[in-house]
């Protein structure tokens, strides 16, 4: 919980609990008996459950980072998890058949590089590779295609398989989502070095669910080995400057310490990238580190793979036999590569679900039709590219609601494809800080729909909300009350709903980068997240219950309503106040888990209604269930403001915009995940190969 949020959780608990004291105060002086239009009691009793509720949910909270230090245990955890998500990217990346090609690569000797670094290696045994370094650090480049990103989950799929307790845990990370800009001119300030060990503190926070000090002792104690994927991403110009953000993270990977020698790494990058950033008198490349280098596939590899993939050998015997007797040729180039073969193997491999017909003949690559130019190296692999799309689509089909048309597909993913571009060839910026060009958080792809035009939205979102607590509010307008005192608790209690709404409002219009909570709905499924709930509900019910008590026995005697009556009146928020605590509290659980790109817009947009009853219900027991809801939401808009932009972006970009994306656009990108088109990177959605997107980009730059 950063610094500002704390503020906001002390901020409203101190609103609540002296507004209770303003209330007790103005009601004893002016003698005023409790009517059956306006609880005093209920209404005191309520804010100060509301204020304790607050402040021991945010203590409670940062009591929970503090736990899991027990470090062997929570490494081995940690493993388990990494080791399941990357089975399954590994996988996906691959394709129904499970077997990456056995690739070759060799060394690249360089300055200061890391001992033991034999000449050679392959996929199959990059793990044996990988421990002959001290210290273990690994660069590995290639050409774009030549499975850079294959051979680091291979890496750290056998790390991991079998895992030793407490060795350290191989964590992969997009550098593209590493938030560092160019060099500033004040660049001998301190200040503007980046820090690894901050950022892969934070990936584990978001990507895992830990909590902060656990995350940052696995990472101090460097039990996490990060594995960099894609240096070549973090820049549009295959030569970077000396003050681009990819030679800013090299030299972050070299302060990167255990004790007096550099701690362990993998990174990946394309040979162009990294060759550039070596070259001339500012070089820069990270120190005692082996570098290896992917080889080309050679036709009679490359003859293997697709005949292995193939449930009909004899339909690519024309393709083999060109790739075997014309090596030289724009097909064997063009195919010289893991990547450019497991595409030809989805393009001509894919049937017709309904009737099994093959939907492509591997023929027209060596036999194409007039209307089909493959004699350069870049129309195959476009060609290729173009056949991708439709390829996926007719073998995927969505497991709930309309299948996706090829169409549909190729325009949505050529909007997102567009807007990544221009972001990267730009180095677009907003409030300072730099926008993606390779991920898409959901809830930080709102610029995509105008700079201007989703804040607005986001904004007018609030205000509807706004206009409508304040109708309902209306019966219960302070004028009704004869007395001084209830006027003013009234008036006082339509304060801080007009300040709730005009808080969420102006953090609607400034905010460019919504912070997202920790909180997952999920957790409530597990034993420890109903536990911890359960466990919540018991103190928070019996501290809230005993002060709800006290107050409402001792105001139900001063105030007059008789002892029975104060004692229920301190009884029914103690409950909302017990419930409300139990639930926040269950779903901060801790339990360590692999997130989902969904989850922090849909826990947002789920878990802003329950919050707002739970808490309408505490506050406005005493205050009448009008004032009680309007308070509950506009609490609620504050603390959910990722979700909230994200339906700012859904409404920005409809048909009559030139920008359209699909209502449920979470539930299309994990879509394409599943349909290989996507990957998932850290909290956000990236597309399968850069080759995709830069594509895509094309053609939505050429409309």
């Amino acid at each position: 919980m950063g610094k500002g949020k704390g503020q906001r959780w002390i901020a409203v608990a101190a609103a609540a609990l002296g507004a209770a004291v303003a209330l007790g105060a103005l009601t004893l002086q002016g003698g005023v008996k409790v009517d059956d239009k306006f609880d005093v009691v209920g209404a005191m009793v309520g804010l100060s459950s509301l204020a304790v509720a607050v402040y021991a949910t945010r203590q409670s909270a940062r009591a929970l980072r503090w736990q899991e230090t027990v470090l062997d245990e929570l490494t081995d955890r940690l493993a388990a998890v990494v080791l399941d998500q990357e089975r399954g990217a590994r996988q996906k990346l691959l394709g129904e058949k499970d077997e990456a090609l056995d690739v070759q690569f060799l060394r690249c000797p360089a300055r200061d590089e890391a001992d033991g670094a034999l000449p050679e290696g392959q996929l199959s045994e990059v793990l044996v590779y990988y421990r002959h370094l001290r210290p273990g650090r690994l660069v590995i480049t290639g050409a774009p295609g030549s499975g850079k990103t294959v051979l680091a989950l291979q890496l750290m799929v056998r790390m991991l398989d079998p895992h030793s307790r407490g060795a350290p845990v191989p964590v992969r990370m997009s550098l593209a989502s590493w938030l560092i800009d160019e060099e500033p001119e004040d660049s001998a300030d301190a200040d503007h070095n980046p820090d690894i060990a901050d950022w892969i503190t934070s990936h584990l926070v978001a990507n895992y669910g830990l909590s902060e000090p656990s995350a940052r002792t696995l990472v101090r104690a460097r039990r996490v080995v990060p594995v960099l994927d894609g240096l070549d991403e973090m820049v549009a110009d295959s030569r970077p400057a000396y003050s681009s953000r990819a030679s800013r993270a090299v030299r972050a990977l070299n302060r990167y310490q255990l004790s007096d020698e550099k701690a362990d790494l993998v990174l990946t990058c394309r040979t162009e990238t990294y060759v550039a950033l070596g070259e001339g008198e500012w070089s820069v490349w990270v120190r005692r580190a082996a570098r290896v280098d992917i080889c080309p596939v050679n036709a009679a590899t490359a003859k293997d793979f697709l005949l292995d993939r193939a449930d009909d050998p004899h339909r690519w015997e024309p393709v083999t036999s060109a790739l075997e007797h014309e090596p030289n040729s724009a097909l064997a180039q063009a195919l010289s590569t893991p990547w450019q073969l497991t595409l030809a193997s989805i393009v001509y491999e894919s049937r017709n679900k309904a009737t099994g017909t093959y939907l492509r003949d591997p023929r027209e690559l060596v036999n194409a039709p007039t209307n089909l130019n493959l004699g350069s190296v870049e129309a195959v692999r476009n060609h290729l590219l173009k056949s991708l799309i439709p390829a996926l689509t007719a073998r995927n089909k969505p497991r709930r609601g309309i299948p996706y048309s090829p169409d549909q597909v190729h325009a949505w993913l050529t909007t997102l494809a567009a807007y990544l571009h221009h972001n990267a060839v730009t180095g677009r910026t907003l409030g300072g800080q730099s926008l993606s060009g390779t991920t898409m958080i959901l809830h930080q792809l709102w610029p995509l729909g105008g700079t201007s035009f989703p804040r607005v939205v986001h904004t007018g979102l609030i205000s509807v909300l706004w206009l409508v607590s304040a109708i309902t509010m209306l019966p219960e307008h302070p004028l009704r009350h004869s007395h001084p005192a209830l006027v003013a608790a009234d008036v006082m209690v339509h304060a801080v709903v007009a300040g709730g709404f005009l808080l969420a409002a102006r953090m609607a219009w400034r905010t460019v980068r919504p912070e997202p909570t920790r909180g997952n709905l999920q957790q409530l499924r597990t034993s420890s997240g109903r536990r911890l709930a359960a466990k919540a509900f018991v103190l928070a019910f019996t501290a809230f219950l005993t002060i709800g008590l006290l107050a409402g026995l001792l105001f139900g005697v001063l105030g007059g309503p008789g002892p029975a009556e104060g004692l229920i009146s301190g009884l029914v928020p103690a409950l909302a106040a017990g419930l409300c605590f139990a639930f926040v509290m269950g779903l901060f659980s801790g339990t360590l888990r692999s997130v989902d790109p969904r989850d922090v817009v849909r826990n947002d947009l789920v878990l802003a209604v329950p919050f707002a009853l739970v808490v309408g219900l505490a506050a406005g027991y005493g205050v009448g269930p009008a004032y009680g809801l309007a308070c509950g939401v506009a609490l609620a808009l504050n603390f959910t403001m990722p979700g909230q932009r994200y339906v700012a972006l859904l409404l920005s970009t409809r048909r009559w915009n030139r920008r359209w994306l699909p209502w449920r656009l979470g539930r299309f990108l994990h879509w394409c995940c599943d349909a290989g088109l996507l990957r998932i990177a850290d909290t956000g959605y990236q597309f399968r190969h850069q080759e995709i997107q830069d594509y895509l980009a094309g053609a939505g730059t050429a409309q």
